[in-house]
């Protein structure tokens, strides 16, 4: 990991007054005399480089206007942003402040910039963006569009890290990105908004240095003259012939419908994309409504599902395949002999130190450091993989990676988490079934993979019990019920006679049908004899936006996707599923002390291989996973997500796992609840 400070030239500054002023409080006055030379038009990049990449091209990543490379870093909810999934990837990544930008500095004006900057309000911000319509309130929020996938609650997040920024200055910045390129391309570029733009631009000016466009909603496209290629022939599309032999990619986000100026923008853009496709150019689009996913603002990277975008991207770009690894020759580092032989004395990993600032450390681990690694046999150099059955951005995907990292410092080996997602978590877990049994292959379970799957699913591709070998529980997290403000019901007995006053009145949202969620409230619903309709969603955004506009009346789900809610104030909690109150609600009581006794519902996450793992690796595995649940900074991580840490035995974890299976087995043929 490095800073650099990247091109700019040298003004200087004449004929300024000399002041006499207090620089330092109770310093008193001194001569302050500004004339002399100032650095002008540098750009800031922070490069971070992997002991062992596995692409062949580093991603440089370009921000937008008014913003800093902090938008590529974190997300305002406190979520890892796309730097680090990139990493995580195989990438290495550098982000840029672009020039005048946050870290890249300023200069006087207007001695040396000819005119002021400008800002951005909050509130042009919260509609520019489209995250939402109608007058925003003084703290920039306003009401968000219905689906809307920014996380709208922590707005202020994003307003705080806006920055001013000069108009004008398109060539200054331009150059201070060929000089970016100079220095670490051939890459990959990845711009958002302004940035597209100039990323665009980059594939014109430096072709030989830029081997893929990524263009998040970019604006500021090269000029097309109406009737260019028509009316001025070969000449007019030799400007652009040099870009068109680079693949270029668009994605777009959603609510254009609200925004003509966006709708604009797009155009803009489409004009350009059309060009180099008629020059012979590979030009897509990521429509990412028309490709199911909905709900997107202008800042994709951003949002509660910018991890499943992101996968999308990553997608395009391995389908590139060797087009783009053809650069690896190139890519050598000028002091590769000095890095290869400190490569061998240290193994760098990446490890998140924080969701909320989403830091990054390259901490040099020598094998003595392990006791585990230091044992013949496994693991050897080969990296560990662990699959997430799900989605990037959920709690099993965050739950694993901030696992991950110490369980491989433990062991002295890499363990490298890979999301395969589809089917409710059965391809992925179907895929560790079928992996060799040798502790390279590890899935990530949860309670729905091996509690609440194999209860509804009649055709699951797995046995949940025989199929795999334990190895420890990770964590389990608490169940939440909450409600609308608008549910006249102060506690759980208050709603259990409410439901029973009006049968069928009350309705909950699940994040899907057969899910924990469902059902967990049918058991609740059978325990307290209550009828309540349920209405199911395709995940839990959906179900907490409807929530929160008092379509339902309540949702059952783990604390980590409701806390952000409930202190907000837009849902109310009732009642959490557990023996004992939460640390994080400790005034909500549980269901037994509200008058439902023996209920006590979980989710967790633990820790499975294949099924034929020799016991010797078993043992080592549980081991180190006991040993990195132990580490105080992983359990302050997972306590803040809700998560309780467990790091059982394999026998009792395999006890937890039949349990599941059974109970909600009875639940799920009681409550009539079948899928395909």
């Amino acid at each position: 990991m490095q800073s650099h400070f990247i091109g700019g030239a040298q003004r200087t500054v004449r004929d300024l007054p000399i002041q006499h002023r207090e620089v330092v409080r109770n310093g008193g006055e001194r001569p302050l005399d500004m004339n002399g030379s100032y650095a002008v038009g540098q750009m800031y990049a922070m490069e971070y480089r992997l002991a062992r990449p596995r692409s062949p091209l580093p991603v440089l990543l370009w921000h937008g206007g008014g913003m800093t490379g902090a938008q590529w870093e974190s997300t305002p909810d406190g979520r890892q942003g796309w730097l680090w999934r990139l990493l995580e990837a195989g990438h290495d990544v550098v982000v840029c402040d672009a020039v005048e930008r946050g870290r890249a500095g300023w200069a006087m004006f207007p001695e040396i910039y000819a005119e002021a900057p400008v800002f951005r309000s909050a509130e042009e911000a919260w509609q520019l963006f489209r995250i939402g319509h109608g007058a925003p309130s003084g703290d920039g929020v306003g009401e968000p569009f219905v689906g809307q996938r920014f996380p709208h609650e922590n707005f202020g997040a994003l307003v705080r890290q806006m920055v001013p920024r000069w108009l004008g200055h398109e060539a200054m910045a331009m150059a201070a990105y060929d000089a970016l390129l100079e220095q670490f391309g051939p890459c990959v570029v990845m711009g958002h908004s302004q940035g597209g733009g100039f990323a665009a631009h980059a594939a014109i000016r430096k072709p030989h240095l830029v081997r893929a466009v990524v263009g998040v909603e970019p604006t500021g496209m090269p000029v097309v003259q109406e009737g260019q290629q028509e009316q001025q022939g070969q000449e007019g599309a030799d400007a652009f012939a040099p870009a068109s032999a680079i693949p270029h990619l668009a994605v777009w986000g959603d609510h254009f419908a609200h925004s003509p100026q966006w709708q604009k923008y797009r155009a803009q853009t489409d004009v350009y994309w059309q060009l180099l496709r008629r020059l012979g150019g590979r030009a897509e689009v990521l429509d990412l409504p028309a490709a199911g996913i909905t709900g997107n603002s202008h800042f994709c990277m951003l949002d509660t599902n910018g991890d499943e975008v992101l996968g999308r991207v990553l997608a395009w770009l391995e389908r590139l395949g060797r087009r783009l690894a053809s650069a690896w020759p190139v890519l050598v580092p000028k002091n590769f002999n000095e890095e290869k032989n400190l490569m061998q004395r240290r193994n760098f990993m990446i490890r998140s130190l924080s969701a909320t600032t989403a830091a990054l450390a390259l901490g040099a681990l020598a094998p003595a450091q392990s006791a585990l690694a230091a044992d013949a046999g496994w693991p050897t150099a080969e990296p560990i993989r662990l699959i997430v059955p799900f989605p990037p951005g959920g709690t099993a995907d965050v739950v694993n990676r901030l696992f991950a990292q110490p369980l491989g410092k433990v062991l002295g080996a890499s363990v490298i988490v890979e999301n395969k997602a589809g089917a409710g978590g059965s391809l992925g877990t179907r895929f560790v079934a079928d992996a060799k049994p040798d502790g390279y292959t590890l899935l990530g379970a949860t309670s729905s993979t091996h509690g609440t799957n194999p209860a509804v699913y009649t055709k699951l591709p797995y046995d949940a019990v025989k199929d795999f070998t334990p190895i420890t529980q990770v964590i389990t997290v608490p169940g939440v019920l909450s409600v609308h403000p608008s549910v006249k019901a102060a506690n759980l007995k208050e709603l259990i006679a409410l439901a029973k006053a009006q049968p069928g009145h009350l309705s909950y949202a699940s994040s899907g049908a057969g899910g924990l969620g469902h059902l967990a409230m049918e058991l609740f619903k059978a325990k307290a004899g209550v009828q309540i309709m349920h209405v199911p969603y395709r995940g839990a955004g959906p179900a907490f936006t409807d929530l929160i506009g008092g379509q339902v009346s309540m949702l059952w789900e783990p604390l980590p996707a409701s806390l952000p809610h409930i202190k907000s104030g837009k849902i109310r909690p009732l009642a959490v599923a557990t023996a004992q109150r939460s640390s994080e609600l400790p005034d909500v009581p549980t269901f037994a002390e509200s008058g439902v006794p023996g209920y006590a519902v979980q989710a967790w996450n633990g820790l499975l291989a294949p099924k034929g793992l020799p016991k010797d690796i078993r043992d080592k595995l549980h081991k180190a996973s006991v040993q990195a649940l132990a580490d105080p900074q992983l359990r302050q991580r997972l306590a803040e997500l809700g998560g309780t840490v467990v790091a059982n035995t394999p026998e009792q974890f395999g006890a937890v796992i039949l349990k599941d299976v059974t109970t909600w087995k009875q639940v799920a043929a009681s409550s009539q609840i079948s899928l395909d």
